[in-house]
């Protein structure tokens, strides 16, 4: 009885090991993806930086570039998504990862959170000071910012968030 009681354990152990696994799979998935659409702005004066340590986790992404100074956060999240119902933790994520960088540079950050692989309605929409939209509309995005940074302000910064972060 009691190795049948193990192995039935082991057995629920092992499927949630394996919704766990499954899960940060998409995730990085979905983090491997915006990073892709990131680096194809570099040659639009883009620095694209992936990955950097921040508290218990880490931001997905730091973007520098023509437009500005920007956090994105990246959900995979699949399916049709209001974005009235987005987890609120979620936007208190973003917001706390563009709040860091700001401290770090002291410069404005956009904070973004961006769904790899969602179906957003709005397509774009604003929360609790945070841009939410698909990961389809990010460039398209971020030309309506226009030149704030030169390119030469663009490299210093990604070094000072470099610094800061990495």
């Amino acid at each position: 009885v009691l190795e049948l009681l193990a192995i039935g354990a082991a057995l629920l152990g092992a499927r949630r090991l394996a919704r766990t696994h499954g899960r940060w799979e998409r995730g990085a998935r979905g983090e491997e993806r915006v990073g892709a659409i990131l680096d194809g702005l570099s040659g639009e004066g883009w620095l694209a930086l992936h990955d950097l340590p921040f508290e218990r986790g880490n931001i997905d992404h730091v973007l520098v570039g023509p437009g500005g100074l920007f956090t994105i956060e990246t959900k995979s999240h699949r399916g049709r998504i209001h974005a009235a119902r987005i987890d609120e933790s979620m936007l208190r994520q973003a917001l706390a990862e563009g709040r860091r960088v700001e401290q770090a540079t002291g410069r404005r950050v956009e904070p973004l959170l961006v769904f790899s692989r969602a179906y957003l309605l709005p397509a774009v929409s604003r929360r609790g000071g945070v841009t939410v939209l698909p990961a389809r509309m990010l460039p398209k995005y971020l030309t309506r910012y226009g030149r704030v940074l030169s390119p030469w302000e663009v490299g210093a910064l990604g070094e000072r968030v470099s610094r800061a972060l990495g």
